[in-house]
């Protein structure tokens, strides 16, 4: 059942991403990005797969198509959450769009600060709440 859950929630947000795609450069490029997506056969066999890769690719992608809206509040705040809890070399995704962000003053510096730093300990607490209790002891990450 889980694993059920995990592929239905990467194909939701691969569909979302799908239509941003699509609304961003038009309806072409969207089909393109479809087939290409279903062409890779390896995609679709890890989608249901309960590895931190395949838990991280769906809030990656779905911070992506919040990139693609210009909703950068929401986009840091899904990187910010897969980098803490599954993929830690995701803030090198974080980083380029949060200076995007400031860049061309779509959010300023304290909304990014805020965002990263909440984000960031609700995350660890998550992280080490959840650990913990698989583990049977507290646990760091």
């Amino acid at each position: 059942a889980v694993r059920l859950l995990l592929a239905g929630l990467n194909i939701l947000a691969l569909s979302f991403f799908r239509r941003q795609v699509s609304l961003k450069f038009g309806a072409p490029t969207g089909i393109a990005f479809y087939i290409i997506l279903m062409s890779q056969f390896h995609l679709a066999f890890y989608f249901g797969r309960t590895l931190p890769n395949t838990f991280a690719l769906c809030l990656v992608v779905v911070a992506f198509g919040y990139w693609f809206q210009e909703r950068y509040v929401p986009c840091l705040g899904l990187l910010t959450f897969a980098a803490t809890v599954f993929r830690s070399e995701l803030v090198a995704l974080i980083g380029p769009i949060a200076l995007e962000a400031l860049v061309r003053r779509r959010a300023t510096f304290w909304t990014v600060f805020r965002t990263g730093l909440l984000t960031g300990l609700g995350s660890l607490c998550v992280s080490v709440f959840v650990d913990s209790i698989f583990w049977g002891r507290l646990l760091w990450p």
